[in-house]
């Protein structure tokens, strides 16, 4: 695949009703960027909240509106369940997850399939995710850029440029370059999961090249270019090039557990023991955990070969007293139970549908591919709050808009190897109807 992806998604300028409509979502989307003090969900869910009533009204397929029914069917079941228990709600848990689902059902009837209209909310909800970030540490004793950037404004930041270099049709070379001064530069911020995330999203891009004869030798390359990658980037950071404190946090961290991924991870060993002693209904609230799980977590934290407990236990609890699992999906499951962890698994399922089956021509493939692994990497390693759950949501519209780049690529034909046409510039699949 040379150049540009050949199916693009700008719209003509027929279609004036869109052209109406995309500021309205830019809008929509960067009202993320307001959050009462008292409430961990913005503006953006509740508007999102009140566009579901419109949903059964929607023109939407049967096969995105029914896992969004599913969804919601799990946590009102969920909720009457911990009603009628007289269990405590979790409610921060169960708030962020309702906020994705909040998101994905209000996605269905603004977007329409048209994903010029996703692209437009995506710009917003960038902006005002970036916005809260920076006005939320603005101020604070312990505020600098890169904390500002680490936690909050880094990740909208990438979706931000990256939404505009796909909308003015770039060339793929320029998306490759993007995410590979993204993740030198996040190495220097102390940002390692936005690195790893834009350093895996550029060999995905490779691999998933289009197939043919030089398919095997690409995804061959892919394997032999991450092995160069995760060596030379080690080792770079091993000897001090992104700065004395990134080192020093490595080193800390390989030392810690039995690997640096469970060293800077060390609450995997905690959310087993929780979720193991209720792995059904859940604690609720994981304040209640008692102090015997604690000890059988640390238990299970030596046999994994980790530190010393005055190491890790650190990480295990919050300055409020609590427990921190630090993991979507270990949160969702260790405070709401089994039911609670389906919207967490469902946008996994989502997000790895996305990196296997998005058609490779399409433009909209480097957005998907960052998006999928972004959302992946906060289900496993990042705990709940307002930007994961913003971003789950989104990702979940976008799963739902897959089958029309489908649809666009057979309608702009295909070649004698089966791979579609190049599309003249200023053509639009969008407005082949």
């Amino acid at each position: 695949m040379r150049g540009s992806y050949s199916v693009p998604i700008a719209p003509t300028s027929a279609q004036t009703g869109i052209g109406r409509l995309l500021p309205g979502l830019v809008l929509l989307g960067g009202t993320t960027a307001l959050r009462p003090p008292t409430v961990s969900i913005s503006i953006f869910v509740l508007l999102c909240a009140a566009v579901l009533l419109a949903l059964p009204l929607a023109e939407t397929r049967r096969a995105t509106r029914t896992p969004f029914w599913a969804l919601a069917f799990s946590l009102a079941v969920l909720l009457l369940l911990r009603i009628a228990a007289g269990a405590p709600l979790g409610g921060y848990y169960f708030l962020q997850m309702s906020a994705v689902v909040m998101i994905y059902g209000a996605s269905l009837v603004l977007l329409r399939d048209d994903r010029s209209r996703f692209i437009s909310l995506l710009v917003g909800v960038s902006v005002g995710s970036a916005c809260l970030a920076l006005l939320s540490s603005y101020g604070t004793l312990r505020w600098n850029l890169q904390d500002a950037v680490k936690y909050g404004a880094g990740v909208p930041v990438l979706f931000l440029v990256l939404a505009l270099l796909v909308r003015r049709g770039v060339k793929q070379v320029w998306i490759h370059g993007l995410l590979f001064t993204v993740a030198l530069a996040a190495l220097f911020l102390n940002f390692r999961s936005l690195a790893l995330v834009a350093v895996g999203s550029v060999l995905v891009l490779v691999a998933r090249g289009r197939v043919g004869r030089h398919s095997f030798a690409r995804f061959a390359g892919s394997v032999v270019l991450a092995l160069v990658c995760y060596t030379l980037l080690t080792q770079m950071i091993e000897r001090g090039i992104f700065g004395d404190v990134l080192a020093r946090r490595h080193a800390a961290q390989a030392a810690l557990g039995p690997s640096a991924l469970l060293g800077g991870r060390t609450e995997f060993p905690l959310s087993i023991a929780v979720i193991s002693a209720k792995p059904l209904l859940g604690w609720g609230d994981l304040g209640s955990v008692p102090g015997s799980i604690i000890g059988r977590a640390s238990t299970l934290a030596d046999s994994l070969g980790y530190a010393s407990p005055e190491a890790y236990m650190q990480y295990w609890f919050t300055p409020a007293g609590g427990i921190s699992l630090h993991s979507m999906v270990f949160e969702s499951w260790a405070s709401q139970g089994i039911l609670g962890v389906a919207v967490p698994v469902f946008v996994f399922f989502a997000a790895g549908n996305i990196l296997l089956r998005w058609p490779a021509s399409d433009a909209m493939l480097p957005i998907a591919i960052v998006m999928a692994l972004q959302v992946v990497w906060d289900l496993l390693f990042s705990p709940w709050q307002a930007g994961t759950a913003v971003f789950s949501g989104m990702l979940l519209a976008l799963w739902a808009l897959r089958p029309m780049a489908d649809r666009d690529i057979l309608l702009h034909g295909r070649g004698s190897e089966g791979w579609p046409r190049k599309t003249p510039r200023g053509i639009s699949a969008l407005s082949v109807q």
